[in-house]
């Protein structure tokens, strides 16, 4: 979050302030006619400042070349994004600027969105990025992450994190077919093994 470095303008202590200074990042790669986008991340629980949705405005207003990337990991601090918002489909709240929405706990998809929106923000402005993730710890060293969730909760979603999407690429890098057996006793949820 403070960390600085050439072209990653890091974040401050103000939750969601990043946002409006990406915007800033994009109106400069487009005044300077250079070809980069920039990406400001925030999570859920910034996601119902105000300082976000003047962002997306003056971002759609310029076509700037922005992604705004929400990490939706269900929890803003402690709290459930179902007891803070409204609408908990963020990548619908750009209204006039498009959105995606995308598996976080699945690499491949994350790096083919990422790709979608260089590609897309270069030519036409700006989009929205849901990242729906989950988080396994608390929110900080002081946050435990036990009092808000239900003690079955984590285990069982630890449990789910093989995706099906991962399958048939596991497959191809399985070369030897005598590792097959051992790919499928390896596959803990009843649901996947047809896949394999």
């Amino acid at each position: 979050m403070h960390m600085y470095a050439q072209n990653f303008y890091g974040g401050n202590g103000i939750v969601g302030a990043q946002v409006p200074v990406g915007a800033g990042v994009a109106l400069a790669n487009q005044y300077l006619g250079l070809d980069g986008i920039c990406m400001s991340f925030y999570g859920d629980g910034a996601a119902n400042q105000g300082q976000i949705f003047e962002a997306y405005n003056m971002a759609k207003l310029w076509n700037l070349p922005a992604v705004f990337v929400c990490e939706n990991n269900g929890y803003g601090m402690g709290t459930s994004v179902d007891r803070a918002s409204a609408s908990i489909n963020y990548y619908t709240r750009g209204d006039y600027v498009p959105g995606i929405w995308v598996d976080g706990m699945d690499v491949l998809s994350v790096k083919e969105a990422t790709r979608f929106c260089q590609e897309y923000c270069a030519k036409h402005g700006p989009l929205v990025l849901e990242i729906a993730t989950y988080r396994y710890s608390g929110h900080s060293m002081s946050d435990p992450g036990t009092s808000y969730r239900s003690d079955y909760l984590l285990p069982l979603l630890r449990t789910l994190v093989c995706h099906v999407s991962l399958l048939p690429l596991l497959q191809t890098l399985v070369c030897h077919v005598s590792l097959l057996p051992l790919l499928r006793t390896l596959v803990c949820h009843v649901s996947l093994l047809p896949f394999l």
